[in-house]
């Protein structure tokens, strides 16, 4: 039997081995960001919006997401997906981030100003209104982004090589 010679992949400089791709030496494999904070956290966090809501494990089910699956994410032994995360949420009657972090994000009221104007705009058909309601929205999303990356967890994420 003959040795299985390597074949160049993509242009991310993968290599294909009988049907397996690997990376390249010397690349780092993409660091993916956690939706969560801990499993344990979440499950403990969806027992108490759920009890709140008065709700069963079967009530909160939908198709993809089991009773037998809520029990499991409920003891941490399960990561639910974002999706799955949004789903529950909605239906305990809590926000996403409330299941995902344990706090609520408060939505800053000049920002839901700004899309309304924007949606004003949009459909007032004018170009000089949309153009004057994005650029609006722009200086206020700038505003929040230097913020944001003034906070330590920016600082971190860029330790960690991320930009």
């Amino acid at each position: 039997m003959a040795p299985i010679a390597p074949t160049t992949g993509a242009a991310n400089g993968s290599r294909v081995f009988a049907g397996f791709e690997t990376r390249a030496r010397g690349r780092r494999p993409r660091t993916r960001l956690p939706h969560v904070d801990d499993p344990v956290a979440v499950g403990r966090r969806l027992v108490s919006a759920r009890s709140a809501a008065m709700l069963s494990q079967r009530d909160v089910a939908f198709p993809g997401c089991s009773a037998a699956y809520v029990s499991r994410i409920e003891h941490g032994q399960r990561t639910p997906s974002l999706q799955v995360l949004r789903e529950l949420a909605e239906r305990c009657g809590v926000s996403e981030t409330y299941l995902a972090w344990g706090r609520d994000v408060l939505v800053d009221p000049t920002g839901t100003e700004l899309m309304v104007a924007v949606e004003e705009a949009e459909s007032s058909g004018s170009t000089a209104a949309r153009a004057a309601a994005y650029a609006e929205l722009g200086r206020a999303a700038s505003r929040v982004a230097r913020r944001l990356s003034s906070s330590r967890g920016d600082r971190a994420f860029r330790a960690r090589g991320h930009t």
